[in-house]
């Protein structure tokens, strides 16, 4: 299992914490103080103190098999397209050919 974050799966908690605090821009206190998340070590942390988000799990083969799910339609319409255009000019082709000796 991994940890999902958006439409991405990662294998590690270690690894989705990079990804999404490594995105946060930093934030101005009131009293002008620069706040941002910083890496120490495995974890991240936030004025000294560890920050731990959770996260919900993924699956990478359940990801590939949702693609493929979504995928094939979409392939088999592209391929039907296809051929029903390559018939047609086969069809043109050969009317062409038919008719060229009738003059």
């Amino acid at each position: 299992m991994g940890f999902r974050i958006g439409m991405q799966c990662f294998e590690t908690s270690e690894a989705a914490h990079d990804y999404m605090l490594s995105q946060l821009p930093p934030t101005i206190s009131q009293d002008g103080q620069i706040l941002r998340p910083v890496k120490n070590g495995h974890s991240w942390e936030l004025n000294g103190q560890v920050i731990e988000l959770s996260f919900p799990e993924c699956s990478q083969a359940e990801q590939i098999t949702q693609g493929f799910i979504i995928g094939a339609p979409i392939l088999g319409l592209f391929m039907i397209v296809f051929f029903f255009k390559a018939a047609k000019k086969l069809i043109e082709t050969l009317g062409e050919i038919g008719g060229s000796g009738d003059d």
